[in-house]
């Protein structure tokens, strides 16, 4: 199997693992740790292992300019990335948040488009905007979807996920040609440990150790080996291989894996709201994969020159 191969076989893997995190973070939280408590327990939990794999790696030193780069990208995909999305899985469904994030790809495409000058086509610029229609009916379509509803400040909260996911990809993208994934991912974890600590440090005190369950350390155990260890270095380990897009587009198979489950254990179900976001971000998602197009940056330069 040739490096392109191997890249999408890590990406499937990835999507599988992340289908087993949206229901076990779901029930970890807020039954047994609060989502501050999960937060860093799952970013520092997973450090120390990546700086110990780096051990038996060939050494790479970053330099200094690119140890800031890092921990810009960290606070993107390690820091609000994390906050954003157990914080907004706390307040809503596995399915909903699942759903939100195949808008992932359509983020990718306009950050690349205007920041890396890649081309996006007219049909490209219509899938975003069935994307971005989707996801909105997907948001307002909860139990309660008023201003005051948890329900659907837990689905805003799952785009901005989205949104952070995205600058992430994009910003680590060139990283990747100069380092070697498990060199990145040490790093980007120190960051995002750093950055999400103020965050969290009052919760880890509050957290009763004598109280907390075997399957509640087996379940954190799974979070940290697999989404967050594992699936960061598959993912990371595909984007030298593979472009930023293609591995966002792996985020269409969650909501079918997702809603799998979801019916397995008949605790959700797709309204006919929901499945007609889900209908306009797929279509977007379709029309995003088309080649061939124009550039964003050159069109605005144009327009003001």
């Amino acid at each position: 199997m040739n490096y392109s191969g191997r890249a999408h076989l890590a990406l499937f893997i990835t999507a599988l693992i992340w289908t087993a995190n949206y229901w076990i973070t779901k029930w970890l939280i807020p039954g047994f740790l609060t989502p501050q408590q999960l937060i860093i327990l799952r970013i520092g939990g997973a450090l120390p292992l990546f700086w110990l794999v780096s051990l038996f790696i060939p050494d790479n030193t970053v330099t200094p300019k690119n140890l800031l780069y890092i921990a810009v990208a960290a606070l993107f995909g390690i820091s609000l990335n994390q906050v954003f999305f157990i914080e907004g899985i706390n307040l809503t469904s596995p399915v909903d948040v699942s759903v939100i994030h195949v808008s992932n790809p359509v983020f990718v495409l306009l950050l690349a488009a205007f920041f890396l000058n890649e081309k996006v086509t007219w049909l490209k610029t219509a899938g975003i905007v069935l994307g971005a229609g989707g996801a909105i009916l997907v948001i307002l379509s909860g139990k309660t979807a008023g201003l005051s509803s948890g329900h659907w400040q837990g689905n805003m909260l799952a785009v901005f996920n989205t949104v952070a996911y995205a600058i992430y990809l994009v910003m680590i993208k060139p990283v990747m040609k100069l380092y070697h994934p498990i060199t990145a991912m040490k790093w980007l974890f120190l960051f995002g440990f750093i950055l999400t600590f103020p965050y969290s440090a009052k919760s880890l005190s509050e957290i009763n150790l004598a109280g907390v369950r075997q399957i509640t350390w087996l379940a954190l155990a799974f979070i940290i080996l697999f989404p967050t260890f594992l699936a960061y270095f598959l993912t990371i380990y595909s984007l030298k291989h593979v472009t930023a897009a293609t591995v966002s587009y792996y985020s269409y198979m969650q909501p079918v894996f997702v809603a799998l489950v979801a019916w397995f254990l008949t605790q959700d179900v797709f309204t006919p709201v929901k499945l007609l976001g889900t209908l306009f971000i797929f279509s977007g998602v379709y029309l995003v994969g088309r080649k061939n197009g124009f550039s964003i940056r050159k069109s605005v330069k144009s327009f003001f020159v």
